[in-house]
């Protein structure tokens, strides 16, 4: 649950951190209050074409593929902690 609810809040972030990266230099136009890298102008621009669908698009399968993926990890953890424990030294 820990990592749906951190991927559930923090999708829109990396969504626009993910744009950023991807568009050419100068795509999106610094803050003039503070040194944002054009954060603000990404989100505004998403907000316009897509509104809120904009910001969740895509974040069902990351959700399933963070229950799974960690699901498993955490199963594969604790059956190490498991046979680790047995080993003498």
């Amino acid at each position: 649950m820990a990592s749906f609810n951190s991927w559930l809040f923090t999708y829109p972030q990396d969504l626009i951190k993910t744009k950023i990266q991807l568009s050419p230099d100068g795509a999106f136009q610094r803050s003039k209050w503070f040194n944002d890298e054009g954060f603000m102008t990404c989100a505004r621009d998403i907000w316009k074409k897509n509104g809120i669908q904009g910001f969740v698009r895509g974040l069902k399968p990351c959700l399933i593929r963070s229950i799974l993926g960690d699901g498993i990890g955490i199963i594969i953890y604790e059956k190490c902690q498991e046979l680790l424990s047995h080993v003498k030294k």
